[in-house]
């Protein structure tokens, strides 16, 4: 699964010239890269995990529209930063199968899965690089342009999991990148989550006041699709954790809120209201003192917020509390995957 978190992600430089969208009304978290450029052969890399040699699927969430090129895939392997954008382009054998975004209107998370050849036997030797190129246009479309939400490649015998949506803080923002604070202290920590490729995490810290507290962002999505809030949560002072989606504002009451206890190995604590949609998990991340917490959920309506809540018991997060301005969680990575 890739979250497009920003340009960088991809290998190299991309062909055209391509930006994060996070303003216009009805994408998917909220969030699109697209080529602003708009030109024929407009193309975008990305390094991809290694895979096992065998028959892979892209499940991809586009942006179809009347400015919407014909996307093509193109998959190669090479070690990182070997490969020119026209080096790639020359790799790969032709007749992949397309997909027209092309449309009378703008719509965004339109879905698409597509079938690649056999990925062959050497595969595991270098990173797969996987590229999104608009070499051709659907006739009635007035430019090449391509709005990407998120994709995932995954064997042809694996279900899809989901596209990863959103992943709002990391090195290069050191801030929360749209989310908003209700009676919070944030600071991003350079101190490395628990894995070494992690280059901090954000610290929520509740004020001292009486109120509830949490980190909080709206997001665009379908109504009655399930989606799964994913996060790395330390204890920094409080041991309970909750994540909250909800339908509409902040305030509303129709909602699935799951709290988690974050000492020994992690415990699933209360859910309050609707219930989530399938079991939560917590997971302890070794003995780094991280844990990942998941909770999936159906909401109605198709403007929502999730929250981020550090507690200091198995409490619902609305209730009051007066924190002490110096305790709270470390955070890194949240991710919402929206089911496919």
């Amino acid at each position: 699964d890739v979250a497009l978190d920003s340009v960088g992600d991809s290998v190299n430089a991309p062909v055209g010239t391509w930006a994060l969208d996070y303003t216009t009304a009805g994408m998917p978290g909220n969030k699109r890269l697209y080529n602003s450029s708009a030109a024929q052969n407009d193309m975008i890399p990305f390094v991809l995990p290694r895979m096992a040699p065998g028959t892979c699927v892209v499940d991809m969430l586009y942006q179809k529209g009347p400015a919407q090129g014909v996307v093509s895939l193109q998959l190669g392997n090479g070690s990182l930063g070997a490969y020119s954008a026209a080096e790639l382009g020359s790799l790969l054998p032709v007749g992949y199968p397309t997909v027209d975004a092309y449309a009378a209107s703008n719509s965004y998370g339109n879905r698409a899965s597509i079938i690649l050849p056999s990925i062959w036997a050497d595969a595991d030797e270098f990173p797969h690089v996987l590229a999104f190129k608009v070499a051709s246009k659907n006739a009635s479309a007035s430019a090449y342009g391509l709005g990407l939400h998120g994709f995932q490649v995954r064997a042809l015998n694996q279900p899809p999991n989901g596209i990863g949506l959103l992943r709002p803080f990391h090195a290069a923002g050191k801030k929360l990148n749209g989310w908003q604070a209700a009676n919070i202290a944030t600071a991003f920590q350079a101190a490395l989550g628990p894995y070494a490729w992690m280059q901090g995490c954000l610290s929520i810290i509740p004020d001292a006041v009486n109120q509830a507290h949490a980190a909080y962002r709206a997001f665009t999505a379908l109504a009655g699709v399930p989606y799964t809030i994913v996060a790395l949560v330390k204890p920094n002072g409080l041991n309970y954790f909750a994540l909250a989606a909800h339908d509409g504002a902040i305030t509303s009451t129709h909602e699935t809120i799951q709290v988690f206890g974050l000492t020994g190995a992690g415990s699933v604590a209360s859910s309050y209201n609707v219930a989530p949609y399938q079991t939560p998990a917590i997971f302890k991340v070794g003995d780094s003192g991280w844990y990942l917490v998941q909770m999936t959920f159906v909401l109605a309506t198709t403007s929502m917020n999730v929250s981020l809540f550090p507690l200091p018991a198995d409490q619902t997060p609305r209730t009051n509390w007066s924190g002490d301005a110096t305790s709270g969680v470390l955070v890194t990575r949240p991710t919402i995957y929206q089911g496919f």
